[in-house]
């Protein structure tokens, strides 16, 4: 979902350079309290597919976001190259790289990696090439520095609105909006929802022997009290939401407020059920 809302192709100069360094780290912390844990719950799926994952092994986590899966690889020991498009991701995940010396960040577009062909015995991609808007290219560069025989493993969700609270998020906007563009993560999310699209993709970009997993987890999040305010920072980066005027934008977060607290719980978190397939591909042998 974070990867959606990366400034892509931006620009800014002065005060609006800084300004939208502000809100990239302000929007990289609350996805590291919020967004972060729900993707860390299918990190043991991800790596129990790409196995085995220890000393020796190269990885390559593209878009990484805060680094979850990188940090899960780098502590069974495998050297990690963990790449993102956004600055304040790649500080966050930097940062939680840090106790672990074969471990390497940068800042990447993960439709042009600065990697040679071939270079790693895993690639992970975990809700990343999935929302690229490029995303069949964000495919070819995984199989592309992925070794011969060696696995490249996706996460993507089966619901074209993404997951967590995310769906929601959209939902409202277009009972809010009905008469606006109606929003989209972006053309990768609804084209790898299911596991014949996902082996389709796969197979038309190169891999074989491929096998999709569903595995359901429950995004966990904020009290409902007040959890639009608290989600904000991620939400109202994505295109369709910066559009809108003041006006539009009061109206959209008290119904999003409202359709938030239907899944809060008698101790008043929000919890939302979120399914994802987990895939392993192989490139195959030279």
């Amino acid at each position: 979902m974070r990867r959606l809302l990366a400034p892509s192709g931006w620009f800014f100069k002065g005060a609006e350079a800084a300004a939208a360094a502000e809100a990239s780290a302000r929007a990289a912390a609350v996805y590291a309290q919020w967004s972060a844990p729900l993707t860390g719950l299918f990190v043991p799926a991800v790596l129990d597919a790409a196995a085995p994952v220890g000393l020796g092994t190269r990885v390559l986590d593209i878009a990484t976001g805060t680094g979850v899966a990188a940090v899960a690889a780098a502590a069974a020991g495998a050297t990690v190259l963990a790449t993102d498009f956004s600055p304040g991701m790649v500080d966050a995940a930097a940062a939680a790289l840090a106790p672990y010396p074969a471990a390497t960040v940068k800042v990447m577009d993960g439709t042009a990696l600065d990697v040679p062909d071939g270079a790693y015995d895993v690639v992970l991609s975990i809700f990343g090439v999935v929302t690229f808007p490029e995303w069949q290219a964000g495919l070819a560069e995984a199989l592309r520095v992925t070794a011969p025989g060696g696995r490249l493993v996706l996460a993507t969700w089966t619901s074209p609105d993404g997951a967590g609270y995310f769906p929601t998020v959209m939902a409202t906007y277009r009972e809010t909006f009905p008469d606006k563009p109606s929003p989209v993560l972006g053309a990768g999310v609804a084209a790898l929802s299911t596991p014949a699209k996902v082996t389709a993709a796969l197979t038309a970009a190169g891999a074989e022997r491929i096998s999709v997993t569903p595995v359901e987890q429950s995004w966990v999040g904020p009290p409902a009290a007040g959890a639009v305010e608290v989600l904000a920072p991620i939400f109202a980066r994505a295109p369709f939401c910066a559009s809108l005027s003041k006006e539009e934008l009061a109206r959209f977060h008290l119904s999003l407020q409202a359709a938030l607290e239907r899944y809060a719980g008698d101790d008043g978190i929000l919890r939302i059920p979120s399914t994802a397939l987990v895939t392993l591909a192989h490139k195959p042998a030279a």
